[in-house]
């Protein structure tokens, strides 16, 4: 099965767009404080750089979740570049602390992130969940 969500750019408080969203994955997956955790951070990117515009799919396969969140910029951002800053650089704002606390929660959850920044920026990964 597979979710899609659309990210319009309409909603002007971002804390509204944030929680939207992440009602949305939780009930898809079930997954609470897991991969909405990463998707979470990743959005907020989405909300800083590209207004609120982009989307998410994810798709469950068996014991996994393979998802990609996309944001509608056109420009091309040099990752590490950003990553390794939280300041302004030029007249454009970096988000520096964000950037490496998607890859931190990525890595907590063994999931390899795929990160494309040729245009805006696009996440996907692989989510395994956990067996208990």
């Amino acid at each position: 099965k597979s979710f899609v969500m659309e990210f319009p750019g309409n909603t002007e408080k971002r804390n509204i767009f944030l929680k939207e969203i992440r009602i949305a994955v939780i009930k898809f997956t079930g997954e609470k404080m897991t991969l909405d955790a990463l998707i979470h951070e990743i959005v907020k990117n989405i909300y800083d750089h590209a207004q609120g515009k982009g989307s998410l799919t994810i798709t469950q396969k068996d014991d996994s979740f393979e998802f990609e969140i996309r944001d509608n910029g056109l420009e091309f951002y040099n990752f590490d570049l950003c990553k390794n800053n939280s300041t302004r650089i030029g007249n454009k704002v970096n988000y520096g602390v964000g950037l490496n606390m998607i890859l931190d929660l990525a890595t907590a959850l063994k999931i390899e992130l795929k990160i494309n920044t040729s245009k805006g920026f696009c996440y996907s990964g692989v989510y395994t969940l956990t067996k208990e």
